[in-house]
């Protein structure tokens, strides 16, 4: 089982168990006005037979139930080996940003389901024996998830981007868990 089908195994059990054991308990977010939440999660990338795992976080504003923005930073956590044509290759993602229009579907009083359309920057390094190359990738970034909080202001959060690097550099998909707090 790869790392990506055990992240949305565990969080769909996640998501069941909290669904089936605190519906009636569990206080619905307000949407009313505009609204602030963060979030914080891993995330894992994966391109061309590199497998990057990410430490990722995220400040957002809702305006009201179905419109809202984001900024999100990732840093990597480990170095992957892929093979460019032959050539084995070290890669280590330094850090990721990325801007965000959102857009929300209430499926329930405590879940959403979300779209997500921005752009980011992504800094890599590169190396093989005797060279080291860093450089920045811009991407466009398009995906969507779902979210489902326990009460007014907890709740877990798992999306999947896709990034379409800019220049001809392989394109990223990116599967991410995470714990989202309304302020």
């Amino acid at each position: 089982m790869t790392m990506r089908m055990k992240l949305l195994a565990a969080a769909a059990l996640a998501g069941v168990s909290a669904a089936w054991v605190t519906p009636a308990a569990a206080a619905a977010p307000n949407y009313s006005g505009v609204t602030y939440y963060g979030d914080l999660g891993y995330a894992n990338a994966a391109d061309s037979g590199a497998d990057i795992s990410m430490l990722t976080g995220t400040i957002g504003a809702r305006v009201g139930k179905y419109l809202g923005g984001e900024f999100e930073v990732s840093t990597g956590l480990n170095t992957s080996s892929a093979s460019v044509s032959g050539i084995p290759v070290k890669l280590k993602m330094n850090e990721e940003g990325a801007l965000y229009l959102v857009g929300y579907a209430p499926v329930a009083p405590n879940a959403d389901l979300f779209a997500k359309l921005g752009f980011g920057g992504t800094n890599v390094t590169a190396s093989v024996p005797g060279l080291k190359v860093s450089g920045e990738d811009r991407s466009v970034n398009f995906g969507g998830g779902g979210q489902y909080f326990f009460d007014a202001h907890n709740g877990v959060r798992l999306e999947y981007i896709y990034h379409s690097v800019t220049g001809g550099d392989p394109n990223i998909s990116t599967v991410s868990i995470s714990y989202v707090r309304n302020f």
